[in-house]
């Protein structure tokens, strides 16, 4: 069998396949796999099976969610084409015949969203913190609570399995580079440790991507503030084990417990932090939010070791 006759430009290689002409464009996904087939005696046929499964995809049109489609080996949105990390996650699942349907959905979802941070940067915020979608298209993420259920800032939202909080979007602070702000603030199982304290509760909520307003810059891109969320239950035993439900695998088991705690004017524990300077600058801003008169650093045995009121910080 004769090798296939080509001409190869800097734009593309043009090759005759049983004596018609075709050319591939450089910028073609299929170009590559194409160039490495030149030389083989098999050439031709093989060459031909990369072009029709190439023409097939380009063929093929799936309806992914409500105003949403894939078609021509793209993703359109209302017959825009979209173009983020997401997207390409979720191309490559579909030729890779996988479960693409909550992706999808979670798209969909994003892209009622009104901010373009958020829509760009919210999916790596999932993968980093290796938070799950469900099936509808929402994620599941996790809150320290106080030990009656209420949220551990104000003491005003009540975080019982079944309940939903909200609060209206522009009240939320959108800037990320305000790492402690207004809003309602859920994570990832790997931040939970700077934030929950032994004599409260951890339940897991579920969020719409549409209502995340903000991923603050701090930790890794393991927090964020949102203006809904539903409690669908409790990790239970977390502080006995530190055993992450969502991904099946305890993987803090044995963390060194917080080593300073931060107290409101009521002596409520507002947090737990490893690091002296972070539970320090956690109280400043609890101060500065203008909600306390006092708010006191303690060591693990109790102890105020900082204290930042209306005569300064010492």
């Amino acid at each position: 069998m004769a090798k296939v006759a080509y001409i190869h430009t800097n734009d593309g290689v043009t090759v005759v396949l049983q004596g018609r002409p075709y050319t591939v464009s450089a910028a073609d996904k299929a170009y590559d796999e194409v160039l490495s087939l030149l030389g083989r005696e098999d050439g031709e046929r093989r060459i031909l099976e990369v072009l029709e499964a190439t023409a097939r995809k380009l063929r093929e049109k799936l309806v992914l969610a409500p105003d949403m489609e894939y078609s021509g080996g793209v993703v359109l949105y209302r017959g825009e084409v979209l173009h983020s990390y997401a997207v390409d996650r979720l191309v490559s699942m579909i030729e890779a015949k996988m479960d693409y349907q909550p992706l999808a959905r979670f798209l969909a979802k994003l892209e009622n969203n009104p901010s373009k941070r958020v829509v760009d940067n919210l999916y790596r915020f999932l993968e980093v913190g290796q938070v799950p979608l469900t099936s509808d298209g929402d994620f599941l993420a996790y809150k320290a609570v106080r030990h009656d259920f209420k949220d551990i800032h104000s003491g005003t939202f009540d975080n019982t399995p079944g309940s939903v909080c909200e609060m209206p979007r522009n009240r939320v602070d959108e800037d990320p580079n305000r790492t402690c702000s207004n809003g309602l603030h859920v994570c990832s199982f790997g931040y939970l440790p700077n934030f929950a304290h032994a004599n409260g509760h951890v339940v897991i909520v579920k969020v719409s991507p549409a209502d995340v307003v903000a991923i603050p810059a701090d930790y890794n891109d393991t927090k964020m503030r949102v203006s809904r969320y539903e409690v669908i239950g409790e990790l239970e035993n977390y502080y006995q084990d530190r055993k992450d439900v969502l991904g099946e695998v305890g993987r803090t088991r044995g963390v060194q417990e917080p080593g300073f705690t931060v107290h409101d004017k009521f002596n409520d524990e507002v947090g737990a932090y490893y690091s002296f300077e972070e539970a320090k600058r956690q109280a400043q801003r609890v101060f500065d939010d203008g909600d306390d008169t006092e708010v006191t650093v303690q060591d693990e045995e109790g102890y105020i070791v900082w204290t930042v009121d209306e005569d300064g910080a010492r």
